[in-house]
C-alpha cells in the first residue's frame, strides 16, 4: 500500500514509524460514541515531513463489524528527528453499528480494532505523495457518568 518516502542511502528520506498510542472514549449522546486515537509519528530523517491526510476504519473486534471509516484532509508536521502526536477524533453512530451498538451500551465497553493510512507529501514518489500504514486495538470503557440517562 505505501512506498518509501525515498532511500536514506541514495540521500532520500526514511518512511517514518506510525504507532497506534491510545483509543480514549471521549463522550456518548443518544447518537453515538465519540472517541480520540491518538497515532503517533516518528521521523527519522534530518528534515520535516508534511501529512496530508488520514484514512481510517474502526472495527468492532469480536465480529468485525465496520463502525466508521473516513478519509479525514489534515494536514500536520513531523518535525526533523522527532515525534509528533496525531489526534484522530472520530463519533460513530449507534444507528449504523446494529447489534454492535446494544452490545457497547450492555457491557459498557468494546474491544476495537483501529487502521488506516496517513498520506505524506513525498516529491520523490510517483505520485508525488505516500501513504504509511497503521493497525492498533485497544479496548474503550463507557464511563457511567456520561452513559445515557
Amino acid at each position: 500500500m505505501g512506498s518509501c518516502l525515498g532511500k536514506a542511502s541514495m540521500g532520500g528520506v526514511i518512511d517514518p514509524t506510525v504507532t497506534v498510542i491510545s483509543v480514549d472514549f471521549s463522550g456518548i449522546s443518544f447518537g453515538g460514541v465519540s472517541i480520540n486515537t491518538k497515532i503517533r509519528v516518528d521521523n527519522p530523517n534530518m528534515g520535516t515531513l508534511d501529512g496530508i491526510n488520514i484514512r481510517y476504519k474502526i472495527r468492532k473486534m469480536s465480529d468485525g463489524t465496520l463502525l466508521s471509516e473516513g478519509d479525514v484532509p489534515r494536514e500536520f508536521k513531523i518535525p526533523p528527528m522527532n515525534s509528533t502526536d496525531v489526534i484522530l477524533p472520530v463519533t460513530f453512530s449507534f444507528t449504523g453499528m446494529g447489534a454492535a451498538g446494544a452490545s457497547v451500551m450492555r457491557r459498557g465497553q468494546t474491544d476495537l480494532l483501529v487502521e488506516g493510512t496517513l498520506t505524506f507529501v513525498a516529491p520523490l514518489a510517483d505520485k508525488g505523495v505516500t501513504d504509511i500504514p497503521f493497525r492498533g486495538e485497544a479496548t474503550i470503557i463507557l464511563s457511567e457518568d456520561l452513559s445515557p440517562p
